[in-house]
């Protein structure tokens, strides 16, 4: 006898031993059995909860790579609350948001730069550190009359906050629709474990990503060093027969009385091909000597900010949005203005260069740890995984275009900096380059 046939029962039996003394005695014994099932019941579901959170906790914890990972946890967030889709959000703020995925109950991945959920959720978590939890959202006063939430017919959100060493990094956010009951205080509570699994995996996973990163830098180095003592022989055996070129061509141009405009057309292609190569010695000649800077006390908001404003009547991104968020006023490093602002402008450049259909650029500029961290994001193409760990390797290029030697000088100038410039791919498409330097410290 199940659960709904034994009530049935006890119910029947009321109506028939109204006044019987023995008949009462016999639904009394009923009910604490009814009572006793329901304990079990219970205790079997939590103990079914715990299996599914430790099996969880296990495949989270022996995942290194990041992106897997956060795959992995909106996996675990749909399976555990039954929701309609699940989404994570990895970042200290709204404004700072490094990873943002989502997928859907049949575990397919979801379009971000079409995904609604509500903002003000979101905001609500990472302003008070603590869940937010709504049973039924079109009684709300405050989320009933959202759009999203009647387009998408949303009937109950649950979203956590995952907190590492006091700090939030990030979000856990699902929803349900009318299909199904709201969710549940244990499914709360369940995701709530899950945020603090995830937290432990999360900064894991960041310190094997950091130490791949100084491996990988430190094979950089030795081979920037190669290529520099390499690169200075050959430029100097280069220039010297550019030069005797160049002066033929001034001396042909200047005694030519042909009045052809076509070999005066040829004339100017070389002189523009002779001084386009030796700007590629002169970059080669920067890695052989090292790049020199002068650095002096430079203010990055006011200084992107100006840098934007350069940039706003350039053909390459005059139909581009370039958006730029800080957290702090004024962020201050020591920095030679000319050389940041070049590496600045070949990256968003790189950015505009490699999207396709989104015409967006994010700039974001945060304080973390004494160091300030500028990542420009964009929703192009992205970096192919073979080509992440040779992107800032000299005459590494994959334009049809180009010497190669862009991003490498970026590198370079970065490190003469006291920095690092790492690049990785953007779960919404496309690539983000993040900058880090030393914050500067008056003496």
């Amino acid at each position: 006898m199940n659960e709904i046939e034994l009530s049935t029962y006890i119910e029947k039996l009321k109506s028939e031993f109204i006044n019987d003394e023995i008949g009462q005695k016999l639904i009394q014994l009923l009910l604490k059995f009814q009572s006793k099932e329901k304990e079990i019941k219970s205790l079997k579901e939590k103990l079914h909860n715990l299996k599914i959170l430790y099996d969880i906790g296990k495949s989270i914890s022996s995942e290194l790579e990041l992106k897997n990972l956060l795959e992995k946890i909106v996996d675990s967030s749909i399976k555990i609350t039954k929701a309609s889709r699940g989404v994570i959000i990895l970042g200290e703020s709204v404004n700072n948001i490094e990873f943002f995925i989502a997928k859907d109950s049949q575990g397919q991945s979801l379009d971000i730069s079409k995904l609604r959920i509500s903002g003000s959720v979101i905001e609500q978590v990472y302003e008070s550190k603590k869940p937010f939890h709504s049973h039924y959202l079109s009684q709300d006063k405050i989320f009933a009359f959202k759009t999203s939430i009647i387009d998408l017919n949303i009937n109950s959100v649950l979203a956590v906050p995952i907190i590492s060493r006091g700090n939030i990094i990030g979000i856990i956010y699902v929803d349900s629709t009318y299909t199904r009951e709201p969710f549940s205080l244990d499914e709360l509570m369940m995701l709530e474990a899950l945020a603090n699994h995830s937290a432990i995996a999360i900064e894991n996973a960041q310190l094997y990503q950091d130490l791949q990163q100084k491996t990988l830098e430190k094979e950089r180095a030795e081979r920037l060093a190669s290529l520099g003592k390499i690169a200075s022989g050959i430029a100097h055996e280069i220039r010297n027969p550019l030069a005797i070129i160049n002066t033929a061509t001034y001396f042909l141009e200047s005694t030519d009385e042909s009045n052809d405009p076509e070999r005066f057309q040829q004339y100017k292609i070389i002189k523009e091909e002779i001084k386009r190569a030796n700007k590629i010695i002169d970059d080669l000649l920067g890695f052989a000597r090292g790049i020199k800077i002068n650095p002096e006390p430079i203010d990055l908001v006011q200084f992107i900010f100006n840098i934007l404003e350069k940039l706003k009547n350039t053909s390459l991104l005059s139909k581009f949005k370039i958006y730029f968020y800080y957290d702090v006023k004024e962020i201050v490093v020591n920095a030679d203005k000319f050389k940041l602002e070049e590496v600045l402008l070949n990256l968003i450049r790189n950015s505009a260069e490699h999207s396709k259909d989104k015409f967006i650029i994010v700039i974001n500029l945060r304080l973390k740890d004494n160091y300030a961290l500028i990542s420009i994001k964009d929703y192009g193409e992205g970096i192919k995984k073979e080509h992440l760990s040779k992107i800032f390797d000299p005459f590494f290029t994959t334009k049809t275009k180009g010497t190669g030697l862009g991003l490498s000088l970026c590198y370079t100038i970065i490190k003469q900096h006291g920095g690092s410039i790492t690049a990785h791919n953007n779960p919404e498409g496309g690539a983000i380059f993040t900058i880090k330097l030393p914050v500067y410290e008056k003496k």
